[in-house]
């Protein structure tokens, strides 16, 4: 896939493996029925996207495999909702249903729109964070099998609480069990996700809560437990480890928070955390407006050496024109002073003339001898 944009065929194929119909993923024969392919086809695009890092294989399932998203999959999601390429909301059918639904396209009523490609993306231009520390609280309309706790961990103000770790979908999911005399209730703190800003905020809550139901419904379908309404009862978390953002800053420093924003290594990779959906674009958008910056500074030192040469070259014809001009000013003062010679010349050549019309003519000596005797 590399640099380019990926197929539709191959993004459908994608949203199968990782997405799955009604909470559940599908495995390659499930998907090639689904979107009526062929099975070789779908294992071509199953190895593609391995090799990019989109997705990666669920290692407790090896017949059939399952998959789940890669390194690299918050490139893949971005495509998926600029280009508005999802699988029906989970409401289409089963794969072994006589009735296939297509997976949802642009809307072809908005115009000419939607038929512009999606844009290409790649590793270095899409920026994400993980979005975390999400609890989900249910109450509980009816315990199942409390074997899956062990015993309680503590025993506080008449409330007894458990807590243990569940397998699903590729992820080990913590939940908590808290019961009182009147009522219990069931927490569930669904995976972390990396997510594009445009995700950030209400989406970001509606997708980890729907993968927190997605667990509740497992625990009742295999557990026998039964639910009520659930709440959101913490504030999200998200947090960029950006090396270009963080490349400055002490491996070893922890800061309080300062503005809604702090620095926290205390569970592995040094990261920028904050609370606020706004700040949080804003802290994952700070390295690409970096290259931006640099780039602009470098196109205007390209854009200053072009304009210095163009300024020498003119200096150059400047030079050229001025001696031009002077020697044009020589010339035409020695073709004044010809001019001037010639015109003197001329006008006593005048003068002589008419003086020599006007000298008396000499008398003849028998004319004397007439006149004198």
């Amino acid at each position: 896939m590399g640099d380019k944009a990926p197929k539709l065929t191959r993004l459908k194929v994608y949203l199968c493996l990782v997405e799955g119909i009604e909470g559940k993923r599908y495995c390659a024969i499930q998907t090639a029925e689904y979107l009526g392919i062929k099975p070789p086809s779908v294992t071509y695009h199953i190895k593609g996207l391995l090799q990019g890092g989109y997705i990666k294989e669920i290692s407790e399932h090896s017949n059939p495999k399952f998959f789940c998203r890669g390194p690299k999959a918050n490139i893949m999601d971005k495509i998926t909702l600029e280009s508005n390429n999802r699988i029906d909301g989970g409401t289409v059918k089963p794969p072994h249903s006589n009735i296939r639904e297509p997976i949802r396209g642009p809307d072809k009523s908005v115009g000419d729109v939607n038929k512009r490609a999606p844009p290409r993306h790649n590793a270095s231009n899409v920026r994400t964070a993980r979005v975390h520390n999400c609890r989900v609280d249910f109450l509980v309309d009816e315990v199942g099998d409390v074997s899956i706790f062990g015993k309680p961990y503590l025993e506080r103000n008449g409330v007894t609480f458990w807590k243990t770790k569940v397998f699903y979908n590729g992820h080990k999911v913590s939940i908590e069990l808290r019961e009182s005399g009147k009522t219990c209730n069931l927490s569930i703190w669904p995976p972390a996700r990396d997510m594009v800003p445009e995700q950030f905020g209400d989406q970001a809550e509606k997708v980890l809560i729907s993968e927190a139901q997605d667990v509740a419904n497992y625990l009742s379908k295999n557990e026998g437990w039964r639910f009520g309404l659930l709440e959101l009862r913490t504030d999200l978390e998200y947090a960029s480890q950006d090396t270009e953002l963080l490349k400055e800053i002490p491996e070893s420093i922890r800061t309080t928070e300062a503005n809604g924003v702090w620095v926290d290594c205390s569970k592995g990779p040094k990261e920028v955390e904050t609370k606020d959906p706004e700040k949080a674009k804003i802290i994952v958008s700070i390295p690409g407006r970096i290259q931006e910056i640099e780039n602009g500074q470098k196109s205007t030192v390209d854009r200053t050496y072009v304009m210095e040469m163009k300024v020498d070259k003119l200096y150059n014809i400047i030079e050229k024109l001025v001696k031009v001009t002077e020697m044009n000013g020589e010339a035409l003062a020695n073709l004044a002073e010809q001019g001037i010679l010639e015109t003197v010349e001329k006008t006593v050549n005048k003068v002589l003339s008419k003086e020599a019309k006007t000298k008396p003519s000499a008398v003849s000596e028998e004319e004397c001898r007439v006149m004198f005797g």
